[in-house]
């Protein structure tokens, strides 16, 4: 399980739990009508600006901009990716665009 941020248009933090094994999502914040998405046109090729991933833990957090790696925290502490080989395949399953059309069309 982890946990998918972004904030919003209206400066409104959206907060998804996403199950890796079944792709069910659950524990949705703000996941209201009018909430919009930075780049949520689904011809946009750079949907969000600044996103994240969170273990459900709350001890790993992901910082992303854009389709780009951004900062690594371990137990609040900057670490270096390229330690974490489970954690950069993550990455290239999670990405910016998986998570605005996750947005668009959410799994039922």
């Amino acid at each position: 399980m982890i946990y998918i941020w972004f904030e919003s248009l209206q400066e409104i933090g959206v907060r998804f739990s996403l199950d890796m094994e079944t792709g069910i999502l659950s524990n949705r914040e703000h996941w209201e009508p009018g909430i919009e998405m930075p780049g949520a046109d689904a011809i946009d090729p750079e949907p969000l600006s600044v996103w994240g991933i969170d273990s459900a833990d709350g001890r790993i957090n992901i910082i992303m901009h854009v389709d780009r790696f951004d900062d690594l925290l371990v137990d609040g502490v900057s670490a270096d990716i390229d330690s974490y080989p489970d954690i950069q395949g993550v990455l290239r399953e999670i990405t910016n665009v998986l998570v605005r059309d996750i947005w668009i069309e959410p799994p039922s």
